[in-house]
């Protein structure tokens, strides 16, 4: 009996020993990175340190410095005239007359890449409600038409239509894509639609087309909801794998689970996949990362999988999924595992789960329509009774108390 706890005991110390082994590899390989960036950084700031002071020296930098003070705001004030006359792109008409124009046409082109083909798909269901033809296209064309271009994720195109909408889909807590070129394409737009109000707090404080922001959440698309299939995957993972962190997450589930990753799967062939598992994670590319919206909603859509995902800094998004997608804290692998095992050791619960999700998105109204519509109102491309018959569910008044204000300037109200 001794022998036997004495065996158990070293057992338990074996375990706690390659644990905690595990977590100070883990650290010491942070540690490593870290001053890897910091030495990084603290070259790049030593280089540019010596080239100012080199520059700050020279004589004619010093005689200079009265008219520096002077043309610095000259500078702003020329690129402020040159971002609005750009976007009137020398036409005789104004913008918003392009636009109705356009629209009457009933013929959109929805120019997206494919990893945003959900998001194209909720807008060409939109326009077909109001009788609004639309062609999708995922490469860019060698001629751009005279039709009003609706670009999903515009810096992943060379060039741009004379006259278009972008869709935003990039996250503002990583300068990634956010270059000129970029902020370019979005400064030349007639409106920027963009999924996240935490997006659109940021650009507000340093950006020439704030004023043409319109907040766009992505919601359900209730037409694709299929629970016929049969289950082939306990756990599906889909997205870049390339990440550091996503691998840290992804190598401990495979220990545990049998998973499915996908990687450079879109359309209709990532749709028959996520039908066949019972549980889809989401782990964020950036470690302060807003809400995966686009990948929630798609697996949403389906009616087939249970969401574990790590929680978010984006909280308005997040607040619209509490209770229907099952969030752990950001970096809790053990909780998402945990929350895994759960769902897999209890099927009559996950399959309950799952339905009522299903009648709660169903029945609940859809919010990018009803701002999707909203946009179209407020440019005059259809009236109020329309709007109020394709959006009213949604904006209530719950008070005789008014305050009239905009979600594109008052996050508080989301």
């Amino acid at each position: 009996m001794n022998e036997f706890q004495n065996n158990s005991e070293n057992k338990e110390k074996k375990m706690d020993y390659d644990s905690l082994n595990d977590a100070y590899l883990k650290l010491e390989d942070k540690y490593l990175k870290l001053r890897e960036q910091y030495e990084e950084q603290n070259r790049e700031l030593q280089f540019v340190r010596n080239q100012f002071n080199e520059i700050s020296n020279a004589f004619f930098w010093k005689i200079s410095k009265p008219i520096r003070s002077i043309i610095t705001p000259v500078k702003l004030a020329l690129k402020t005239f040159g971002a609005d006359k750009r976007r009137k792109g020398k036409k005789a008409a104004p913008a918003g007359d392009t636009l109705l124009r356009l629209f009457e046409k009933k013929h959109i082109v929805i120019l997206t890449t494919v990893h945003t083909l959900y998001v194209a798909k909720l807008i060409g269901d939109a326009l077909k409600k109001i009788d609004i033809e639309s062609k999708t296209l995922t490469e860019e064309p060698e001629i751009y038409e005279d039709f009003l271009y609706i670009v999903v994720c515009p810096q992943m195109f060379k060039r741009m239509p004379d006259f278009y909408i972008a869709f935003q889909m990039e996250q503002t807590i990583s300068t990634r894509w956010f270059d000129q070129n970029y902020l370019d394409k979005l400064e030349n737009a007639y409106a920027v639609f963009d999924y996240s109000i935490s997006n659109i707090d940021s650009f507000k404080k340093h950006s020439l087309f704030c004023n043409r922001l319109c907040y766009l959440p992505i919601d359900l698309h209730p037409s694709i909801i299929n629970t016929t299939e049969s289950y082939d995957y306990d756990v599906l993972f889909y997205g870049d794998t390339e990440c550091p962190r996503r691998r840290e997450f992804l190598q401990q589930i495979q220990k545990r689970f049998k998973i499915k990753i996908l990687y450079n799967v879109f359309g209709i062939e990532l749709e028959n996949e996520i039908k066949k598992a019972k549980i889809v994670v989401n782990i964020h590319y950036y470690e302060n990362s807003l809400l995966e919206t686009t990948r929630l909603y798609e697996v949403l859509s389906l009616g087939r999988s249970v969401i574990v995902s790590e929680r978010s800094s984006d909280s308005v998004e997040e607040k619209k999924l509490d209770g229907i997608v099952d969030f752990v804290d950001t970096w809790d692998i053990e909780s998402l595992i945990e929350q895994i095992d759960y769902w897999l050791s209890h099927e009559n619960e996950r399959k309950e789960f799952v339905n009522r999700n299903n009648n709660i998105l169903s029945s609940r109204s859809n919010s990018f329509y009803s701002y999707f519509y909203r946009f179209l109102f407020s440019n005059n491309l259809i009236g109020f009774d329309l709007f109020r018959e394709l959006a009213g569910d949604y904006f209530t008044l719950n008070s005789n108390r008014i305050c009239l204000s905009l979600p594109e300037y008052d996050s508080a109200q989301q």
